[in-house]
């Protein structure tokens, strides 16, 4: 994965190879071209956003890289601080515009966590198991993975994978 960054310094690496924030506190975006379909992509938390209502989003299926939010499309897990507890939740976003596509569930530091999208479903996936998968064909394709935060928003994660995925749902 060649990572390329929004926003200088706002995405780094700690010495153990985790993802982090960096020095600048602006919201940026951290992505990769990647443009299979049918995808799984996950990551060790191993810091979550620790102020209320900031979050961490993984992005997948996203139509265009750094820039534009007005026009961005992708399915999103999204893992956020809820009055000091970390739930994750599966939104699309449609156009710049967000909605939620799941229930809410409580994350813990050290959580696995990865979406999947295969076809039209698209799921939510905890520690192995899966929490929900949802029937959506808002988002068929894109071209890119991303990870992107909010201003301020402190997080950590490590072990990032991303596994093409064949067959059907």
């Amino acid at each position: 994965m060649a990572w390329a960054v929004g926003v200088a310094n706002v995405f780094a690496t700690d010495g153990a190879g985790n993802l982090i924030r960096g020095s600048a506190t602006s919201a940026s975006e951290a992505e990769f071209t990647y443009t299979n379909t049918n995808v799984e992509v996950g990551f060790t938390l191993t810091a979550g956003p620790v102020t209320s209502g900031h979050q961490i989003n993984l992005d997948i299926r996203l139509n265009q890289p750094a820039g534009g939010a007005s026009s961005r499309t992708c399915y999103r897990l999204q893992v956020q601080n809820v009055s000091g507890a970390l739930i994750a939740r599966l939104n699309k976003r449609i156009a710049g515009t967000i909605t939620a596509i799941s229930a809410d569930y409580p994350v813990s530091v050290g959580d696995r966590l990865a979406i999947r999208a295969i076809d039209d479903k698209i799921s939510l996936i905890r520690n192995l198991v899966t929490k929900e998968t949802v029937t959506n064909n808002q988002v068929a394709s894109g071209g890119y993975v991303a990870f992107t935060t909010g201003a301020s928003a402190l997080f950590g994660v490590t072990d990032i994978y991303v596994e093409s995925i064949t067959g059907t749902a």
